[in-house]
């Protein structure tokens, strides 16, 4: 998972700003820029898929417990 992620941030960025530019030549400043641009937005996009499976997984675990509590005899609460 880690060697996915080092990719995504370190490789993936130039390879979408080389793809992006079709051979023009800018400057290396710019180009840097646009390349943390790109590298900023994977990350955002990498974090936000963590924040909806914790989500997903969080409820799916509150109507694990729910259907727990619906089993149990009503003297043990």
């Amino acid at each position: 998972m880690l060697v996915v992620l080092a990719v995504v941030v370190v490789v993936l960025p130039g390879l979408m700003v080389e793809r992006d530019l079709g051979g023009a030549r800018i400057l290396a400043a710019e180009r840097l820029a646009a390349e943390n641009n790109v590298r900023t937005t994977l990350v955002q996009a990498v974090g936000g898929a963590v924040v909806l499976f914790g989500a997903y997984a969080n409820w799916r675990q509150l109507r694990s417990h729910a259907t727990l509590l619906e089993c149990l005899p009503l003297d043990l609460l």
